[in-house]
């Protein structure tokens, strides 16, 4: 039985409802609306095949929470592949949240920020990705169903940017996007790095997410990808880099994230 299916039959024993969302939530990211409650939550570590986290800020729980009318699978911390685990491994919970009938995704990250105008504390809509990493989940594995080759063009959806924008305008804060550039790490990048980064057109730098859009694309899943700038990259600014740094930062701007979920979420449910 496939790790993803024998997960899904341990979640339904307690969970039955149907899951239409899934949200992942990134390095130092643990904000969802006020006033929602979880049905039923799991520890990573107690769902069978589920790999844990070894880093901080990474709370690894999966919760069934109910917004309106809808639950949504909100999964707390990722793993990533500088970890040790496989590009396959890292996309655990979005094939978990296949098994269990999820159709849309909100994936969101911490990231550092190559271009001037999104500072720390800013939230950044992704609008494409460059997987210079070129870890792809599918190496290796051929998908029982849907294509092999796989069309990333529009693999974020248009019209959930689009709901974004008008979420972030309603909420009077700055609508900032950009291009997500996905690197292995645990290293921060150089400042040569840095500057080639921007020069091919890259808004953010990050070690996670870019795996996730991958697989949901060739799995049909509708999928919207937020990053929350905790730093300027290297030789962008005299502050040295780390995960400390982008924890705090994530903390400070949890006040954001609640209104904007709420408000994006109260659309769409």
């Amino acid at each position: 039985m496939k790790p993803e299916l024998k997960a899904a039959e341990h979640i339904r024993k307690r969970f039955k409802e149907r899951t239409d969302w899934a949200l992942v939530q990134g390095s130092g990211i643990n904000a969802f609306p006020e006033g929602t409650e979880a049905a039923a939550t799991f520890r990573y570590s107690d769902i069978p095949g589920f790999p844990v986290s070894t880093v901080a800020g990474h709370k690894g729980e999966l919760a069934f929470v109910k917004f309106k009318d809808s639950f949504i699978a909100v999964f707390k911390g990722r793993v990533h592949y500088y970890e040790g685990y496989s590009s396959w491994d890292t996309v655990f919970p979005m094939r978990l949240a296949k098994e269990l009938g999820v159709r849309n995704a909100v994936l969101t990250n911490a990231a550092g920020s190559l271009d001037k105008d999104i500072a720390p504390g800013d939230l950044a809509v992704i609008r494409d990705t460059i997987n210079f990493a070129q870890v792809n989940p599918f190496i290796g594995v051929i998908p029982e169903e849907g294509e092999r080759f796989i069309d990333m063009g529009n693999a974020l959806s248009p019209d959930l940017i689009d709901t974004a924008k008008t979420v972030f305008q309603k909420l009077g804060l700055p609508f900032k996007q950009g291009v997500y550039v996905y690197l292995t790490g645990p290293c921060y990048e150089t400042k040569a790095e840095v500057r080639m980064l921007s020069g091919i057109g890259g808004s953010l730098v990050g070690m996670s997410t870019v795996p996730e859009i991958i697989f949901a694309k060739q799995a049909g899943i509708r999928t919207f990808a937020l990053s929350l700038c905790t730093n300027f990259a290297a030789g962008m600014s005299g502050s040295s880099l780390s995960h400390e740094e982008v924890i705090e930062t994530g903390r400070k701007a949890q006040g954001d994230l609640v209104r904007f979920f709420r408000e994006f979420f109260d659309v769409l449910l």
